[in-house]
């Protein structure tokens, strides 16, 4: 009687089959240890119909991170959802469920009982990143309404569409916040941003970045109001203010800095119209002293460096003198006398640079209706005429 073994056929499982057996082994492995994290428990009578599988109870504080955890909790009740609450019991076409889905999420609200879409309003947990949103639904997303927050306990309140922030809505994340309108997850349009330092900024946004008209206020009380380019830098006539110095000035800014000719006013009364380099006097530029005396010449670094004209004003602005003199780094070197060659020459240089001055101030800040009233600044003390007379 020959071995029956020997007789038995090898049966050999394809490749593609065990790694099958070995995907949905550890996939029911991870749905058990989720469902004891989270205490959840499925119901005896499930509707198989319905995406999911139905829960009869779970722990919502597992679901989530501590750090969302403290950011509900501090926030409490969504409360702008409560008419919208009595509005959809009046819809007929919403069914109650409590479902645990394929993606790890769960979901409390209505579904659309033709389409089994989430339609309504409703709580998802995300359980992979321990993130909730509550608010409305439609078509299985984000829509009209809602309050989402994240794992990392920042959050988002306002509105949604197709699963964006779209809309007018705030977002905030430990001491910074931003609350104005939104496009595709991104500031977009008018809005208000502060951060943590007490500083802020109002303006206009594109794709998170500041572009167009804004006011920049810093915590040292520094105020800078003008035109943002994609660099979050101001660009053009820019308006600064200091609120507590007193300081302010209106000129030509590049790439968030002070370069090109500008109006600056001290709060003892003396000021300057002129160039500035970097945020310093540097170029051509007239200054004028609280003694009624006038420097009309040039400077670099911040000191009067070139030739240069001195006058004297009396209480009426009148004229009563004025000298042509040559410094060097902001100490006088010498006097040219009226006799000298180079005293018309140098003179009419300066007067051609003074009678530019002029007109760069007519052309250019004769705008305020482009600017808020933040300053309060009269713009005629900008037009140089009056400077003189």
């Amino acid at each position: 009687m020959g071995n029956i073994r020997n007789n038995e056929k090898k049966v050999e499982i394809p490749l593609n089959k065990v790694l099958l057996i070995q995907k949905i082994w550890r996939q029911k492995r991870k749905i058990k240890k989720l469902f004891i994290k989270n205490k959840i428990t499925l119901t005896t009578s499930s509707n198989n119909s319905l995406p999911g599988m139905e829960i009869e109870y779970f722990d919502p504080t597992s679901l989530l991170s501590p750090e969302s955890q403290k950011t509900e909790n501090f926030l409490g009740e969504f409360s702008l959802l409560k008419n919208k609450n009595l509005k959809l019991l009046e819809n007929s076409n919403l069914i109650n469920v409590k479902r645990l889905y394929n993606n790890n999420t769960i979901y409390i609200g209505t579904l659309n009982k033709i389409t089994f879409l989430k339609e309504g309003i409703g709580t998802l947990y995300n359980i992979n990143e321990g993130s909730k949103y509550i608010g409305e639904f439609l078509n299985d997303k984000f829509n009209g309404l809602g309050r989402i927050i994240f794992n990392d306990g920042s959050y988002y309140e306002g509105v949604f569409e197709n699963n964006y922030q779209n809309g007018y809505g705030k977002f905030q994340y430990e001491n910074y916040s931003y609350i104005g309108n939104w496009l595709n997850n991104k500031k977009n349009g008018f809005g208000e941003e502060n951060f943590d330092d007490g500083s802020y900024y109002k303006g206009y946004f594109i794709n998170d970045l500041k572009k167009g008209y804004g006011i920049f206020k810093y915590v040292n009380g520094k105020i800078i109001e003008g035109f943002f380019n994609k660099e979050n830098k101001v660009n053009g006539i820019t308006k600064m203010k200091f609120e507590d110095e007193g300081k302010f000035s209106i000129g030509l800014w590049e790439n968030g800095i002070m370069n090109g000719i500008n109006f600056y006013f001290w709060n003892n009364n003396q000021k300057y119209f002129g160039e500035y380099f970097n945020f310093i006097k540097h170029g051509f530029g007239i200054f004028f002293y609280d003694d009624n005396t006038i420097y009309e010449g040039f400077w670099i670094n911040g000191k009067q460096h070139g030739f240069g004209i001195i006058r004297d004003l009396d209480n009426e602005n009148n004229v009563l003198s004025y000298n042509l003199y040559f410094y060097r780094f902001g100490k006088e070197v010498t006097q040219i006398k009226d006799s000298d060659y180079l005293f018309n020459e140098k003179c009419q240089i300066i007067q051609n640079k003074v009678l530019e001055l002029k007109n760069f101030s007519q052309k250019y800040f004769n705008i305020e209706n482009i600017f808020s009233s933040q300053f309060k600044i009269d713009l005629n003390l900008f037009n140089l005429e009056n400077l003189y007379h």
